[in-house]
């Protein structure tokens, strides 16, 4: 009774615990202080039900692949199973995951009883001392995530057990579960304040960016209402609430706009106008002059950007002030009618320099003086101003340069280093800032040098570059940009497509209603879109262009080198009048994801400019030379001016040309050239280059060509020419030439192609040894399973291993080609000259092919005695005559039809006493080949692409290796064909003729006695090439001694008497030690006849070098496998016999 008593008050002791563990379990903050607190928890269960372990196992991962021991308890005295059950796969639970899905516990009494109905739980039970268990599972959010079990516990109480385990298991899960979603809350939480944050941050990029607008409205264009956004001090008129857009648009009209400047303007702000067009573009530009406000501002600009995204028809109105552009634009226009009424610059070397630099000095270092050319308006002329340079420039410097700036140009400025720093270059620059606030870039260029290479002359430029810093501004402001606003007003294309270059589809993001681009849903390929657009709407000269450029792959290729590129085209005028657009395509890849962004965008104003500064240059006056030769010294090429003559007489040529020949003056150039490019160009370019020039000229005043000219010396160096025509006012047309050396850049390039052509070589050569390897192979296998077939025919297996071995014979042959041709770099691969008997190689020709034909229901005919031709002996490579004979057959067959013919003649002509003409003549009853397909037959991988020939397979290489075999061997091939019909080919071959060659007698059997009662050592690591190579010797009455690697063979050799061998056959990779070692272990091992002992090695490794190294080992013969049997035994026999007959 009062162990009784204990007991029950052991257990109210550790239920009282595990209940006051699982409240303070609901205090846990963490999923980790809950983790620590689970073993504690565990040990009061396992104690209150006096089990031997409690657990908990959950899911592994998300896939529910397996489980995993996460916490265990175990009483004292028995061992963890933890670490052993950190992956459980789910099939060998499959029962316990079916009933807790099913919320069933599982309980075992006892673990013998479930051994033959579930012996794979029991043999996972079993080995952890488990007699009975409680299991029950655990689940969260009505989820299965786990189970919570006890082993061998007490089973008089299972039930308050398995309710026990119930309450901790589903606890302990809704804690887990909870603080899980906290910490999701949590995150939540801090990206909402995140995403306040950059909400904060948007609008204050948004208040710095709208900076260049005066006033900025909210429009809803569909209710008629108006309302401010942003408004500076003074303005004509400031909105202070909500307002009705229209009457808002009319009083501004007015009271305060200028009618004759704008006298649409009320049409144009219509909402019904400004909603019909906002419906088709991306914005709205309207610019109008108004009556002055406070700030004496007069010329404005209205921008108008429909809202995307946002339901009704809402849009951003935004005033600014464009007096400065106006006054810019008026500016540039009378200075630019001064500069045409003055310039006595010519070309467009004048051009360049007058659009980059405001001011030009000339300077003299050893005179310390300057000449003033050009100087704000003073464009293109000389202006009288000179002076002392050092005085000049510190003036300049205190009153131009920023205090900030004045020590650096100090330095940049001094001329007494001028030199030295321009010692190793042609020009140095800094940029600085005015005290107007304005950047300007200084630039010394060297004009001329002394005979030591000093500079003595130079050019000192000055230009404003307020408009490349506010690039630099613009750009990094674009990268940031988020907002639709803005980026509306940003956009200056009137079209744009997405294409998927995988799969030629595109989507219109937007288009303008005036474009000639519109949507046609009948075109479903970017390619045919395009295709389409070129046709109808493109000039002539740039629908190939546009084909071309636009094309998915050719999209792709750019884009292996660069993100984005853009190309230009001319159409026909539009119905806004556009005609001029520039294509820009941006690449666009995600993963495995290629797309390419497309815009079309109007140049119609730059190109006009264009031609307008073009066509204004061409009427300016030709430069004085000494002026022409002060500007063409800082160019990075050579110059020349020619006549418009059919020579193309030089008229000028600079120094720096004259130079890059080798002359040392341009009169020296003149002298030696005659004056023209006639004398200079390579006579291999003259004409092609011209051809290039004037096609170029056809299409513009302009041209760029590569092409070699002749240095002093008379070698020849690559130049690109960049030529311009010139015509003068009165008529008179001049070439005008930039000449850039590209000697280097055009060498490595052919350098590459030539090793690129030289890599190709060897991929065809090795494509082609392939494709005639097929055929003998082919036939090998097919008469090996007749042989396997059908034993029991003696005849037929006969026969057929005959025809084997010649196939296998030829099949090695080409092996052994290939891997001589292999070491060759170049495709001028010399062919063999050998004696061989011609109606041989027919023989083996026609039984190669009688197998194919057999296999297709082909009859062939050959001829009937080949013996019987007059010239049987010839000379020439009978391996690729065979290959020439076996391709034209083979296709013959391949080609036909079922039960169709391939009939074969040949017949021989002579040509002379020591030439002989060999003419075959192949004719099929196959499918034919059609005219354009035969234009292209010895092409590589030329192959029909529809029709008949497409169900047969080929690589497309026998036609143009045979081809290029008989262009080697000068003969000819000519082929008729008809479709639907059959094909006739004839081949002409010269040979040499042959003297008769020496017939082989078979070997007597006296000789083959000869080898009976030899010993041989034979070391051969593969088993199956040991028992062939042991067979044949045995075969031969010879006795042989078996060795499995080197090592063995050295101790056989080395424990046999003197003289016991005859020879060795020696392998070369093997074990433990290879051939050539064995082979020299042999020689240096002291034995009496380890000098003299014949070893012959006999291995795959067939090339010179491998002989080479068999030498050096000490070996005295080297066979290459497969072994040719006569051979080895007339190598044997030619060490051996003489050997043995003397013992």
């Amino acid at each position: 009774m009062e162990e009784c008593r204990d007991d029950i008050k052991s257990k109210l002791y550790y239920m009282d615990e595990i209940l006051h563990k699982i409240s303070y379990m609901s205090q846990a903050e963490n999923e980790k202080q809950l983790d620590d607190m689970t073993p504690s928890i565990l040990k009061s269960v396992g104690k209150y039900t006096a089990a031997d372990r409690a657990y908990i196992f959950e899911w592994n991962s998300e896939k529910k692949e397996s489980f995993k021991n996460t916490f265990e308890w175990c009483a004292s005295g028995i061992e963890p199973q933890i670490q052993n059950l950190q992956e459980v796969p789910v099939c060998l639970m499959q029962n316990w995951v079916e009933t807790f899905i099913q919320k069933k516990n599982i309980i075992i009494y006892d673990l013998e009883e479930i051994a033959e109905e579930t012996p794979q739980e029991y043999e996972i039970l079993k080995p952890q001392n488990i007699h009975s268990l409680i299991a029950v599972p655990i689940y969260t959010n009505h989820k299965f995530i786990g189970f919570i079990g006890l082993d061998n516990p007490d089973l008089n109480q299972d039930m308050v057990s398995m309710n026990l385990l119930s309450d901790v298991g589903c606890h302990m899960g809704s804690v887990r579960e909870n603080l899980r979603m906290m910490k999701v809350l949590e995150q939540e939480h801090n990206n909402l304040e995140k995403s306040l944050e950059e909400l904060q941050k948007e609008k204050n990029i948004l208040d710095v960016l709208s900076i260049d607008y005066t006033a900025v409205y909210y429009c809803d264009l569909m209710k008629d209402l108006i309302l401010p956004v942003k408004q500076e001090h003074g303005m004509n008129t400031v909105i202070t609430e909500q307002q009705s857009f229209s009457f808002r648009i009319r009083y501004y009209f007015e009271h305060f706009v200028i009618r004759e400047s704008a006298p649409d303007f009320m049409e144009k702000l219509s909402l019904d106008h400004l909603v019909e067009y906002l419906g088709h573009h991306e914005r709205f530009t309207y610019c109008f002059r108004c009556h002055p406000n406070p700030t004496g501002q007069k010329y404005f600009e209205v921008q108008i950007v429909r809202l995307k995204n946002i339901p009704g028809f809402k849009a951003v109105m935004g005033y600014r002030y464009i007096d400065g552009i106006i006054e810019e634009q008026e500016r540039q226009k009378a200075e630019l009618e001064d500069a045409l009424e003055t310039a006595n610059l010519n070309g467009e070397i004048i051009d360049s320099i007058s659009k980059l630099y405001w001011l030009i000095y000339r300077m003299n270092l050893e005179t310390g003086t300057y000449e003033e050319i050009s100087a704000g308006n003073e464009m293109h002329k000389l202006t009288g101003k000179h002076g002392k340079t050092e005085e000049d420039f510190q003036h300049a410097i205190n009153t131009i340069v920023d205090e900030e700036h004045q020590e650096m140009m100090k330095k940049f400025l001094d001329t007494s280093t001028l030199a030295d720093r321009l010692k190793d270059t042609e020009s140095i620059a800094v940029e600085y800032r005015a005290q107007s606030g304005s950047w300007h870039l200084a630039r010394f260029i060297v004009k001329k040098r002394n005979p030591s290479g000093k500079v003595t002359n130079v050019l000192f430029v000055v230009r404003q570059i307020d408009k490349e810093k506010q690039v630099e501004i613009t750009y990094k402001q674009e990268l940031i940009k988020k907002n639709r606003i803005l980026s509306g007003l940003s956009r200056d294309y009137t079209t744009a497509f997405v294409l998927n270059l995988d799969t030629d589809e595109y989507e219109f993001v937007f288009n303008q209603e005036t474009n000639h681009a519109q949507v046609h849903e009948e075109f479903r390929a970017f390619s045919d879109y395009v295709d389409a657009y070129a046709s109808a709407f493109a000039l002539p000269e740039f629908q190939d262009v546009m084909r071309r450029e636009l094309d998915s792959n050719v999209i792709k290729k750019h884009f292996e080198t660069e993100d984005e590129y853009h190309f230009s085209f001319e159409t026909s005028p539009n119905a806004a009048g556009l005609s001029c657009f520039q294509a820009h395509i941006v690449k666009e890849y995600e993963e495995d994801s290629h797309f390419a962004f497309l815009g079309f965008r109007s140049v119609d104003e730059i190109v006009q400019k264009e031609r307008f500064y073009k066509d204004s240059l061409q009427k300016v006056n030709q430069a004085l030379k000494h002026q022409l030769d002060m500007i063409t010294s800082a160019l990075p090429g050579g110059v020349k001016i020619s006549n418009d003559d059919p020579e193309y007489s030089f008229k000028y040529v600079s120094e720096h040309f004259a130079q890059m020949l080798g002359y040392d003056t341009p009169e020296e150039l003149m002298e030696a050239s005659g004056g023209t490019i006639a004398d200079l160009a390579h006579p291999d370019d003259l004409e092609q280059g011209i051809a290039q020039a004037l096609e170029q000229y056809g299409k513009a005043d302009h041209y760029e060509i590569t092409y070699r000219m002749k240095c002093k010396n008379g070698s020849w160096k690559y130049i690109e020419d960049r030529g311009h025509k010139i015509r003068k006012p009165d008529g008179v047309i001049e070439h005008w030439n930039l000449i850039l050396d590209k000697n280097e850049l055009v060498e490595k390039t052919i350098a590459l192609e030539s090793e690129k052509k030289a890599n190709q070589s060897k991929s065809d050569f090795l494509s082609r040894m392939s494709h005639d390897m097929r055929t003998p192979l082919n036939g090998i296998i097919g008469l090996m399973d007749i042989c396997m077939k059908h034993p029991e025919d003696r005849t037929l297996v006969d026969s057929s291993r005959l025809k084997a071995r010649v196939a296998a014979d030829h099949l090695l042959s080409l092996i052994n080609d290939t891997l001589e041709l292999s070491k060759l770099e170049n495709e001028k691969t010399k062919l063999a000259k050998e004696d061989f008997c011609l109606p041989e190689l027919i023989r083996e020709v026609e039984t190669i092919a009688q197998m194919r034909a057999d296999e297709e229901c082909i009859t062939i005919h050959f001829m009937d005695e080949p013996y019987s031709i007059p010239y049987p002996n010839l000379i020439g490579s009978a391996l690729h005559v065979k290959q020439i004979f076996l391709n034209l057959i083979t296709n013959s067959i391949k080609y036909n039809r079922k039960n169709g013919s391939v009939d074969c003649c040949l017949k021989e002509e002579k040509e002379s006493d020591e030439r002989v003409l060999v003419d075959v003549t192949i004719k099929d009853t196959g499918i034919g080949m059609s005219e354009d397909f035969l234009k292209n037959i010895f092409q590589p991988f030329v192959q029909a692409d529809q029709g008949a020939r497409s169900q047969y397979k080929g690589t497309g290489l026998g036609m143009a290796i045979v081809k290029e075999l008989i262009d080697r061997m000068g003969g000819t091939i000519q082929i008729d064909s008809v479709e639907n019909q059959g094909t006739s080919i004839h081949v002409v071959i010269p040979f040499e003729i042959a003297e008769e060659l020496a017939v082989v007698q078979e070997m007597s059997e006296l000789l083959k006695e000869n080898l009976s009662g030899c010993r041989i050592l034979l070391a051969e690591d593969n088993e199956l090439n040991r028992e062939i190579a042991a067979f044949l010797l045995k075969d031969e009455g010879i006795s042989v001694t078996e060795a499995e690697d080197g090592q063995q063979a050295l101790e056989c050799f080395l424990k046999m008497p003197e003289g016991y061998y005859d020879a060795v056959l020696m392998d070369i990779m093997m074990p433990a030690m290879d051939g050539y070692q064995a082979a020299r272990a042999i020689r240096g091992s002291g034995k009496k006849d380890a000098e003299t002992i014949p070893i012959i090695a006999m291995t795959a490794n067939a090339f010179a070098e491998d002989k080479r190294k068999t030498m050096e080992a000490g070996m005295d013969a080297h066979l290459s496998k497969p072994l040719n049997v006569p051979e080895l035994m007339e190598t044997i026999r030619k060490f051996c016999v003489g050997k043995q007959m003397c013992q």
